[in-house]
């Protein structure tokens, strides 16, 4: 029995704990790069949807005619999912990419006056003056334990976030 060789049960239990240990290490990393994705997405498309909306937002009235079929009559329905920023005394239409019951055609409709592309998620908007137009993530995202709906509160937030 002396000078027997081999692996003892210390040293196989060793190696498994190393090996969960990287395993979890790779697991958490890869959800962070995940959610880095997912936010660098929603942050470049609510940038491309403000910019062309700002370039819409010149003229008032080209910009109320234009949006009006999307009008939305009741804010307290979407208050909620924009993080109450909604106000009573302003006017918001919704651009229900990502909403049930958008149909096709309206999607390329808004597709057409935007000039855009492949938009998934739903945005309100208000006129605030000429070329200056506030523009909600419906839903938002969700950067750590909180929810962001602004292109600038996603640029603050991300920056932070990545400087970390």
């Amino acid at each position: 029995m002396k000078n027997q060789k081999g692996v003892t049960m210390i040293s196989m239990v060793i190696v498994i704990v190393l090996i969960i240990l990287l395993a979890s290490y790779s697991v958490l990393s890869s959800r962070d790069v995940v959610t880095e994705v997912n936010v660098q997405t929603y942050f470049q498309e609510i940038k491309l949807v403000s910019d062309n909306v700002k370039g819409l937002s010149l003229d008032k009235k080209y910009f109320k005619d234009t949006f009006e079929p999307f009008k939305i009559e009741n804010i307290s329905e979407y208050n909620a999912r924009v993080g109450n920023k909604l106000r009573a005394d302003k006017e918001y239409y919704l651009l229900g990419y990502g909403e049930e019951g958008t149909t096709e055609i309206m999607k390329q409709s808004l597709n057409e006056i935007l000039d855009v592309r492949n938009i998934e998620n739903s945005y309100i908007l208000s006129f605030v003056d000429s070329g200056n137009v506030e523009v909600f993530l419906v839903d938002g995202v969700r950067i750590g334990d909180n929810y962001y709906y602004t292109y600038e509160e996603i640029h603050s937030s991300y920056s932070n976030v990545t400087k970390k």
